[in-house]
């Protein structure tokens, strides 16, 4: 079963005001300092019938640190409202 199809049973079936399926990567970032550091990225899908509050972004680094988006219509949108200057 498609993961849309699985959210949208959730919401219906367990009575859940809010669920998401999430997509995560891995990955490692340049510090301004010129090292790296390791990141987590979640991209959180709230389906397609929540409109302009669809996908939200957290990044998170091992240590803590942490930049989330508001929600917004598209994945290019979440991504470039991202704080990311909190991770450096």
């Amino acid at each position: 079963m498609e993961p849309l199809s699985v959210l949208k049973k959730l919401k219906d079936t367990a009575g859940l005001s809010e669920a998401f399926h999430i997509t995560y990567y891995e990955g490692y970032r340049k510090t301004k300092k010129g090292g790296k550091q390791e990141i987590s990225i979640k991209i959180l899908d709230a389906g397609p019938e929540s409109g302009k509050n669809r996908y939200t972004i957290v990044a998170e680094l091992e240590d803590g640190r942490r930049a989330e988006s508001n929600a917004a219509e598209s994945i290019d949108m979440a991504l470039s409202i991202v704080p990311w200057q909190k991770l450096d």
